[in-house]
């Protein structure tokens, strides 16, 4: 049994990665959120990076609620209405 320490290759020279990663869309509002969010993108460059982190998170949470919403049970509907509408309120439109 291979070692958690031991890191695991995915392919061996001169073949194709046998699990590739699925095709993300790299324009997408839930993509460009979820990169500013975790530091991987700065925001805009006249916006302190905390600013711009903590505004792309609440966007992400945003997005994340239209994404999922048809599947959200009803219960956790009413919660996540209630916080949009606080983000919103709080100008995180």
């Amino acid at each position: 049994m291979r070692s958690l320490q031991t890191p695991m290759s995915l392919s061996t020279p001169g073949s194709e990665n046998p699990w590739p990663l699925p095709q993300l869309r790299p324009k997408s509002f839930w993509t460009r959120y979820h990169r500013i969010g975790a530091g991987v993108d700065a925001g805009p460059a006249d916006v302190p990076p905390i600013i711009a982190r903590g505004t792309a998170t609440l966007h992400l949470y945003q997005e994340t609620a239209r994404l999922l919403w048809p599947i959200l049970e009803p219960p956790h509907r009413e919660v996540i209405e209630q916080s949009l509408k606080v983000i919103g309120e709080a100008g995180g439109k």
